[in-house]
């Protein structure tokens, strides 16, 4: 992402369908960073260098590191925040030099992204979800794009959050096995429109479909709150049905077996899990 045009398309937006998100830009490396990187939208590529400064930041601990065994390659990636005059609204990127995707232990995760959180009801007098579907439409039509989606929290933590006494973290992003699912709204790329059949795409049996240049679309509801109400679950239901359960994560049935579309990605080694010692400093427990 950060070699290519998809950071300034967002400014350009950002310039047009979000002046109430930018006012007061700037990235950030966390929530609460105390040194954030003010962003000039109105100056062209203010906020791919904001976004490069921040995300490829290193703390003391990392240099010296470096320094005490200099590796062959510095691989560049990062990550920064967005954020504009609302504390509660933000846009997350991260990039990696590592594409379509980087290794995780022994997954395949998404390696160039952009995503955020939209918690005001309104963005320049508009619905959020009518802006987050405003930004969608745009950024979906970049010919590089694999796969988005949008939807509200609790859709995807029903979906694909684990979050018990043993920790928290998201399921299905093994991308080399399978799509994390189907939510409010969704993009498919061309590797996985090839995948799932651009006919069957095109003919889902509700939901609304739009082409966004070589990608397609998909809306299952009409508004992103309609996915916990029957007529929802109907509709994701016939959707998954339709495209076919087996491209896409279920958290019912998470060992069934899945197709995944062909991102050109080799099977990755089968790594130990980590060990977490308990606060009494005896029990090890391991964490897949």
């Amino acid at each position: 992402m950060a070699e290519s045009d998809v950071l300034d398309e967002l400014q350009t937006l950002l310039t047009t369908i979000g002046r109430g998100f930018s006012q007061g830009l700037r990235a950030l490396s966390v929530e609460r960073d105390r040194t954030p990187v003010k962003v000039n939208s109105d100056i062209p590529g203010s906020v791919r260098d904001a976004v490069i400064t921040k995300g490829t930041q290193r703390g003391l601990m990392y240099r010296a590191l470096v320094a005490a065994n200099p590796p062959t390659h510095i691989r560049r990636f990062g990550h920064a925040l967005l954020r504009g005059s609302s504390a509660s609204t933000f846009l997350s990127i991260d990039f990696d030099e590592y594409v379509p995707c980087r290794p995780s232990g022994d997954q395949w995760l998404f390696s160039n992204t952009i995503g955020g959180w939209v918690g005001v009801n309104r963005i320049d007098g508009t619905s959020r979800a009518d802006w987050v579907l405003a930004l969608i439409e745009r950024l979906g039509e970049h010919p590089q794009l694999i796969w988005g989606a949008a939807f509200v929290r609790p859709e995807f933590s029903e979906r694909n959050l684990h979050n018990d006494t043993d920790g928290m973290w998201a399921l299905g992003r093994d991308v080399r096995k399978c799509l994390p699912g189907v939510y409010w709204l969704n993009v498919f790329g061309p590797a996985c429109v090839q995948a799932i059949g651009e006919q069957q795409i095109r003919t889902v049996p509700t939901g609304n479909v739009n082409a966004l240049g070589n990608n397609l679309m998909l809306q299952v509801y009409s508004s992103p709150e309609q996915w916990s109400t029957e007529d929802g679950r109907r509709r994701h239901k016939q959707v998954v049905g339709h495209l076919g359960q087996r491209f896409f994560f279920d958290r019912i049935n998470p060992d069934r077996p899945t197709t995944a579309p062909d991102f050109g990605l080799e099977p990755l080694p089968r790594r130990k899990p980590f060990q977490v010692l308990s606060t009494n400093g005896k029990r090890l427990t391991p964490i897949e």
